[in-house]
Parts: structure tokens; C-alpha cells; sequence
């Protein structure tokens, strides 16, 4: 459902001729929910475990580290 709400919203954001090229493309690439996504990005993260008893990975955690910061500053930067 949220997938068919969110390709709904980009046929009506590039068949509009009130943004401009610049603005359909940060509507495009910019993850939805600014700050909440990065909340629920977080929220799903803390509570992750392996199935083996320990934490994620080292690579894991650099990992959501990485896409965490790019969740919280994307909206940011472009607002």
C-alpha cells in the first residue's frame, strides 16, 4: 500500500508543472518522513539481533551508522 501511495505521489509530483527539475528530484531521492524516518531507522536498529546471540556486525553498525546520518541530514540540508 505504502509503496503504490509513494509511486502515486511521484507521477503527480513530475506530471506538475509547478516544481521545478530540482525539487521532483530531492522529492524523488530524499527518503520520505524526514527526521520521523530517521527515528524508525533508529528504533529498528537498537533493537536488531542476530539470531547467533550477539549483536550485528561491525560492518552492520558502520553501516546504519552511515545511512542514519544521511536519514537525519538529508532533510536538513535540503529543507
Amino acid at each position: 500500500m505504502v509503496c503504490t501511495l509513494r509511486i502515486a505521489g511521484l507521477v503527480l509530483l513530475w506530471s506538475s508543472p509547478l516544481w521545478s527539475t530540482r525539487d521532483k528530484l530531492i522529492g524523488t531521492l530524499i527518503v520520505p518522513g524526514g527526521l520521523t524516518g530517521s527515528v524508525y531507522f533508529g528504533l529498528f536498529f537498537v533493537g536488531f539481533r542476530s539470531y547467533t546471540g550477539g549483536g550485528p556486525s561491525t560492518s552492520t553498525r558502520v553501516l546504519a551508522i552511515g545511512v542514519l546520518v544521511i536519514v537525519l541530514l538529508a532533510p536538513i540540508v535540503t529543507a
